[in-house]
């Protein structure tokens, strides 16, 4: 991810994007996070699902790269623990984490199996991952590829399709793969 660049937009962005309800419902629904455990959210960025999540009485720590979006996502959720770093380096001792949810970062991650290894290595045994992001086929369906088609094109090549997702989680440790 570069930091730089979402330290840049992160006031604007933050203005532009909000948690989606039904989606924050569907990750809770996934991740089934129960009251005591501390889950962690890979890319917070502003922490619009952190909030959410949180306000629902569950606890997180959001990591990102941007300074000035952890500063914001600070703000937002008072409740919450932030940790700036990526998701192939997370500043975490190991086992530390009851799950974990990455919403729409996969694409920005410069090693997706890194940041796969990472999460194993962070999270406890047994523990849950959602992942929500687009393939390459939704991404050509989306409506700003007539403005820019190179960008969308290359943002939907750097997301695994499913049966890859599934090796490298697996390459990274996993075992049961919804």
């Amino acid at each position: 991810m570069n930091a730089p660049v979402y330290n840049k937009i992160g006031i604007g962005y933050n203005n532009t994007r909000k948690a989606d309800p039904y989606i924050a419902e569907r990750i809770i629904a996934h991740l089934q996070p129960q009251p005591g455990g501390i889950y962690l959210d890979i890319g917070c960025g502003t922490g619009n699902y952190l909030q959410y999540i949180n306000q629902k009485g569950f606890s997180f720590c959001g990591v990102d790269p941007s300074e000035i979006m952890l500063d914001i996502a600070k703000k937002k959720c008072s409740g919450c623990k932030f940790l700036k770093g990526v998701a192939e380096k997370i500043p975490a001792e190991d086992y530390s984490f009851d799950g974990a949810m990455a919403i729409f970062t996969l694409h920005h991650w410069g090693n997706q199996q890194q940041g796969l290894n990472e999460l194993y290595r962070v999270l406890k045994q047994g523990s849950k991952i959602v992942f929500l992001s687009f393939t390459a086929e939704q991404m050509n369906e989306y409506w700003l590829v007539h403005y820019f088609p190179q960008m969308i094109k290359r943002s939907g090549e750097l997301v695994p399709d499913k049966g890859t997702m599934k090796n490298m989680l697996q390459l990274a440790g996993f075992s049961l793969i919804e």
